[in-house]
């Protein structure tokens, strides 16, 4: 291997993935770029997955190192794990199931020739089981953007799989200190994900690349933790759009825990000052998400004209109709805003405080 090669390790968490993790492999020693090392951390498998990595790591063109974990982790506490066992300046994300492009960490690994640049997520071609193209693409990125801290699209999903980062965002906070997500019964809390996590960090405290070349093949086949989000028709968006409170609310909560994150980093003395300063501005913002998206949780929960009225000119006030790339809810969520938020409920439209579904729409 050549000494002069960035050293990029790949983290891989597995569990009971024998049925499609030797195909993923392969792709791994395939890579033109290989990288300096394999992690793998299996969160007790009962088939032969162990067995085939084994296989694998005696003829593999770099080392594997296979940890085999006391107690279930489960899925994002496992990736998290993988990552904080890796030795490389860069870190790629590896699912047990997917197919990389043998150019994947060749593309992928020069946006980090700035050295502000974080994170690099790319666009993957979604299969069938046997790797049949279903036609969707997730992500999907049109064309190559490079994005400064707290512009681009901040809700925007962002797969594990597809994404490449610096190994030195990890240490800028705790893993444990991530925040929940929301889903359909507000009574379950789910934790972060680690991509979830680690885009968080990019996104506020530094540059994110987004590169539009298909570098993998993301498997659907029926078993997987996650899946491609699926388009809405017409009336689910309709009615996703009237039934907005409980996910601004949960909006307006996660903006204020990532504030709480900030605010530990901006306060930690261990972590360089220009990191420190950033965090210090990514803080102001997600407080300024949080009340913005609290104002906007009144506009289709509360009863009273006058409130409604008063979050909706606060909402003027505050500049949060900006266009999305720069944290604003954009001329979309404006007319959204007046029509449902304003005259629809003035009129006596539907108040559902029923849960919605995050789709990653934030407007």
């Amino acid at each position: 291997m050549n000494e002069n090669a960035p050293r990029i390790s790949i983290a891989m968490a597995t569990y009971n993935g024998a049925r499609y993790i030797r195909e993923q492999l392969d792709s791994l020693a395939a890579q033109t770029l290989l990288p300096c090392e394999l992690v793998v951390t299996d969160d007790g498998s009962t088939d032969a997955t162990l067995e085939i990595v084994e296989d694998f790591a005696s003829i593999a063109p770099f080392p594997v190192r296979i940890h085999r974990n006391e107690k279930r982790f489960g899925f994002a506490d496992n990736f998290m794990y993988a990552a904080s066992l890796c030795g490389g300046e860069f870190i790629a994300f590896c699912d047990q199931d997917d197919v990389w492009m043998a150019e994947k960490l060749a593309t992928c690994i020069p946006a980090f020739t700035d050295p502000d640049v974080l994170l690099v997520m790319h666009s993957a071609r979604v299969t069938g089981p046997d790797l049949t193209p279903t036609g969707q693409f997730y992500p999907d990125i049109k064309q190559r953007q490079t994005c400064r801290a707290l512009l681009g699209k901040i809700w925007q999903l962002a797969p594990g799989f597809a994404i490449v980062c610096r190994s030195s965002l990890l240490g800028f906070a705790d893993f444990k200190l991530r925040q929940f997500n929301f889903c359909e019964d507000p009574r379950k809390k789910i934790p972060t994900a680690h991509d979830a996590w680690v885009f968080f960090l990019s996104q506020s405290l530094g540059k994110t690349v987004f590169i539009e070349n298909i570098l993998a093949n993301y498997r659907i086949h029926g078993a997987n933790f996650c899946g491609a989000p699926k388009p809405l028709s017409w009336r689910e968006k309709l009615t996703r759009n009237v039934r907005k409170n409980t996910t601004y609310r949960n909006l307006a909560e996660i903006s204020r825990q990532h504030a709480t994150v900030l605010t530990a980093i901006e306060k930690s003395r261990s972590i360089p000052s220009e990191i420190c300063l950033r965090a210090r501005c990514a803080r102001r913002y997600w407080e300024r998400q949080e009340r913005n998206y609290g104002r906007r949780a009144i506009l289709y929960t509360n009863s009273s004209n006058a409130m409604r009225l008063r979050s909706f000119f606060a909402l003027l006030l505050d500049s949060a109709y900006l266009p999305s790339e720069r944290g604003g809810f954009g001329l979309r969520g404006l007319i959204k805003d007046l029509t449902i938020g304003l005259f629809w409920q003035h009129n006596g439209g539907e108040k559902s405080r029923t849960e919605t579904k995050n789709t990653g729409d934030s407007s």
